[in-house]
């Protein structure tokens, strides 16, 4: 025993030798090249913090199944002519879903841009497509460390044991699109496949709450629905966190006839900051009880909004005539504009 234990002690001290040998070679050659170095390094933060400063999230767009017939919706209800727009939407209509790709366009997107968020969401409602494996996907993305992770979804298919296994998983954040607090006209607007209320949704929003997750409420903004500051009073109440009025798109006739603009100021409110494609955040001026209020005029249909590349997504489908497996594209939010450049995952 006294000979094997001798025996590991000398390899133990020559391996330590050695590796003090490298650390002073490394340490000669940082010596010797610290500028170059030091330039190195300078660029690769400065690259990273371009990259991070044009795209502010990766969406992964899960399909383009739905169970509501929204009336403001310009996918599912198309009524556009513009080809660019008709190609594009045909395009994600194919699912090809890929654990492996998905799981490397994760990693592109964490690494080469330093996105801190990721957005699991649809070309019409993520938890009508494939849902039992959205855990997976938001466990992956934990793995590979965002820091925020969130659901964008209309609320129907939300559930208790659902929102157990995401938070399990790792979500975040919980964005669920209601538009009124009246269930009427949420009935009318959404027109719910299921025969799910908004008296049905609002429970799962308060336990979406209670288990820590940061809440918004989304919602579009036409002339079907509340003044902006009856709705900031029934976010108050529900204790949301955040609620985003968002501009309608012209993209069918409901849209165009109930089009409503957004208030210019909130009362109570001042503007924290502005992103060029349209987002303003307003917060509550001191003393002031409220969610903070995001405002989206996304209605502007401007070139310089259509140009825009706000963020990542990444398309779970494919176009027959085109490269097969999902796509990494960057372009104008929802892709309105039809313009988008591809990666090949």
């Amino acid at each position: 025993m006294t000979e094997i234990q001798e025996r590991v002690d000398g390899l133990t001290l020559e391996w330590l030798t050695h590796m003090l040998d490298e650390m002073d070679a490394a340490s000669e050659f940082e010596k010797e090249h610290a500028e170059t170095l030091t330039q190195m390094l300078t660029e690769a933060q400065a690259d990273i913090e371009k990259r991070r400063a044009k795209y502010t999230n990766l969406q992964v767009l899960r399909g383009g199944k739905c169970n509501a017939q929204c009336r403001f919706c310009f996918i599912q209800r198309l009524e556009v002519k513009d080809p660019a727009i008709t190609d594009y939407l045909q395009e994600i209509r194919y699912v090809n879903y890929s654990k492996e790709k998905l799981f490397l366009a994760m990693l592109h997107a964490r690494m080469a841009y330093n996105l801190n968020e990721i957005l699991f969401t649809s070309y019409g409602d993520p938890l009508a497509n494939a849902a039992a494996k959205l855990p997976e996907e938001v466990k992956t993305a934990k793995e590979l460390g965002y820091p925020q992770i969130t659901l964008l979804t209309n609320g129907l298919n939300l559930n208790e044991q659902r929102i157990d296994e995401l938070c399990e998983a790792g979500l975040t954040n919980l964005t669920v699109s209601l538009h009124t607090k009246d269930p009427t006209k949420h009935k009318d607007l959404v027109r719910p496949l299921p025969d799910i209320t908004l008296e049905d949704i609002l429970p799962q929003v308060q336990y979406a709450l209670e288990k820590g997750l940061t809440t918004r409420i989304n919602v579009a903004y036409s002339n079907k629905v509340e003044s902006a500051e009856e709705l900031i009073a029934w976010a108050e109440k529900l204790g949301v966190q955040q609620l985003t009025f968002i501009e309608m798109i012209p993209g069918n006739q409901w849209c165009v006839d109930n089009h409503r603009p957004l208030p210019e100021k909130i009362e109570g409110y001042i503007k924290t900051f502005e992103l060029p494609w349209g987002l303003q955040v307003w917060q509550p001026k001191e003393g002031v009880e409220g969610p903070s209020v995001g405002l989206c005029s996304f209605g502007k249909n401007s070139p310089t909004f259509d140009e825009q590349e706000k963020n990542l997504m990444l398309v779970l489908a494919t176009n027959p005539e085109g490269p097969a497996g999902p796509v990494l594209k960057a372009g104008a939010l929802y892709g309105y504009s039809g313009r988008l450049k591809s990666w090949q995952v």
